[in-house]
């Protein structure tokens, strides 16, 4: 049976891709509906009957809000943060106190504690409207209530169409040692010089749409965005990011969860027909016992909530390379899936590892004419971070543990079937197949960049070493001058 193939040029290839800060931590774009955080995993939740609609957090002020995981988020851990929120400000905010971002916590009036219930305490907010006689917008930190407040006052917002908010803090200095910006689309409002630190603000709550005030009403409007950074933009970032505007509905995106291997193709943007992908890792991060193939199970001969009247194929399926195709001249309409979502694994499709290497290449239908997509690959979990290189055990530190594991492994014949990225879990740290010195002294440099210089000496030193390690440290001159012996893995 023929397969569809096209010879595309150049002008044919669209690529997908979203730039991102790599100081950004959090992301709230509300594209799927709900409070995901798709960069550091700390999910909020919709409470009082708060909506999402065409991505935009939309709440009425009737006690509608989002709240925020404020401890994973911890906020008060930074030295430096910018905020960023696309806000529309009803009118019928005017003259309230409203906060569309609040972090800090409420009062204690428990005994001994000499607080008002109905104030807030260590905050940081953006407020978009004030009240009566106080017709302008603010951002502010503080270690106290509002008499305390370190600040910036900003135009009037309610009523005005969507406004992009920025807020930066930075309390590197030293103690006592803040400055706070506000910026209003871009453009510089004001700043200010205070004693409220980061490190002072609460970390109890974390609102979009909430006060840390009782008794202020709830915010009424909508956040199209909001976005947590932990350095300080720079005016010319702000006012790129400003012009650049929030994220829209994501186009094709190969999502990968680091904490669960999960691997998810989507797509949110106008209808696409796919007929053809290829998903390639050249460390063998792909792990086809735990994959869903299209074929079978998604097309026609499956449950057809990929493509219900084509039969599909699978061309490729090992650690290196999974493909599919929909075969020409099979009898179907031929005319690829509609890509809406599709679940490849959800546990174990992706192999733990700190190399991120995998590729995905699509063909598509657009308009009608057969085009290849590049999707973007968005990496999640681990707090929005990749595995470090030499965290054998993917704990997201390197210590004695991961000594242990590189150890128990050193100079060991390791399986000929494992992938790169397999054995790199195992200290085969450069690729080469084998796990020896020089892998050795790739994990000293690691270990010793997270625990000081001289730390593997001293652990060494300190934990006897079984007597098959010592003997093949010592051996390990000999086995360099002899030349390095390779060997050739299949990816199965």
């Amino acid at each position: 049976m023929a397969i569809r193939t096209f010879c595309l040029s150049l002008a044919a290839v669209a690529t997908l891709s979203n730039s991102a800060s790599a100081a950004l931590k959090h992301l709230y774009t509300f594209n799927d509906g709900a409070v995901t955080d798709s960069v550091g995993g700390a999910n909020g939740t919709l409470e009082a009957g708060a909506v999402i609609v065409a991505g935009q957090l939309t709440l009425s002020g009737g006690g509608q809000f989002a709240n925020l995981p404020a401890a994973t988020i911890g906020i008060n851990a930074y030295t430096k943060t910018t905020l960023e929120l696309w806000v529309n400000a009803a009118p019928a905010s005017n003259n309230q106190f409203t906060m569309a971002a609040a972090f800090g916590r409420h009062g204690n009036a428990g005994a001994g504690a000499g607080e008002d219930a109905n104030l807030g305490y260590d905050y940081i907010m953006v407020q978009p409207t004030r009240g009566a006689g106080e017709l302008f917008s603010r951002a502010a930190i503080t270690d106290g209530t509002y008499s305390e407040e370190t600040g910036v006052n900003g135009s009037i917002l309610a009523g005005t169409g969507q406004k992009y908010l920025a807020v930066t803090i930075d309390s590197s200095a030293g103690v006592d040692n803040t400055t706070l910006s506000y910026y209003i689309n871009g453009a510089l409002i004001g700043t200010a010089n205070g004693t409220d630190d980061l490190a002072d603000v609460g970390n109890a709550v974390a609102y979009l749409g909430k006060s840390v005030y009782a008794n202020d009403p709830y915010f009424t409007g909508s956040i199209n965005e909001f976005r947590i950074h932990n350095d300080v933009l720079t005016p010319a970032q702000i006012a790129a990011s400003s012009t650049a505007g929030p994220a829209g509905l994501a186009g094709p995106t190969l999502t990968i969860n680091r904490d669960t291997g999960a691997v998810t193709l989507s797509n949110q943007q106008a209808a696409i027909q796919v007929f053809s992908y290829s998903i390639t890792s050249a460390s063998g991060g792909l792990n086809p016992a735990s994959w869903t193939t299209v074929a079978g199970h998604f097309d026609s001969a499956g449950n057809g909530s990929f493509d219900s009247n084509d039969a599909w194929s699978t061309t490729a399926l090992t650690k290196t390379a999974i493909t599919e195709e929909e075969p020409f001249g099979d009898g179907g309409a031929e005319d690829g899936g509609t890509l809406g979502t599709v679940t490849f694994s959800t546990n174990g499709g992706w192999i733990k590892s700190f190399r991120e290497d995998v590729a995905i290449t699509t063909q598509a239908l657009i308009n009608g004419v057969p085009t290849t997509l590049i999707p973007d690959i968005k990496y999640v979990g681990n707090g929005g971070q990749p595995f470090k290189r030499s965290d054998l055990n993917f704990d997201n530190v390197i210590n004695g543990n991961d000594w242990i594991v590189f150890r128990n492994n050193n100079l060991v014949a390791l399986d000929p079937n494992l992938s790169d990225a397999q054995t790199a879990a195992l200290g085969d740290l450069n690729g080469d197949g084998v796990s020896n010195f020089l892998d050795f002294r790739v994990f000293q440099a690691d270990f010793d960049a997270a625990n000081g210089v001289g730390a593997l000496s001293a652990l060494v030193g300190a934990v006897p070493e079984p007597s098959s390690f010592a003997i093949g440290l010592s051996a390990v001159s000999a086995l360099l001058l002899s030349g390095r012996t390779s060997r050739r893995r299949t990816t199965v």
